[in-house]
């Protein structure tokens, strides 16, 4: 909720703020946020289906190597431009 009342940057820090809190790797948030995904009662069945493609790119991009940060903003960018539709 807070990606679709804040915005990007917001997101985003708290996103990092996670991270580092918790010791998380980008592999483990994607993992868990795609866990807690279908508990989201705000998010049409449509809504889940397309966050489940984005975050398995993301995921797939990470363990091929892929910036770290740079995935993850990615995945925050497009969760914030979705949520705010």
């Amino acid at each position: 909720m807070a990606c679709r009342d804040d915005g990007f940057h917001a997101a985003r820090r708290r996103l990092r703020e996670l991270l580092d809190k918790y010791g998380l790797a980008g592999t483990d948030f994607v993992n868990q946020l795609h866990r807690e995904l279908y508990s989201a009662d705000f998010l049409s069945e449509e809504s889940k289906l397309d966050l489940t493609e984005w975050m398995a790119e993301v995921d797939y991009r990470l363990v091929e190597g892929g910036g770290e940060q740079i995935q993850l903003d990615a995945l925050t960018a497009r969760l914030v431009t979705h949520l705010k539709q």
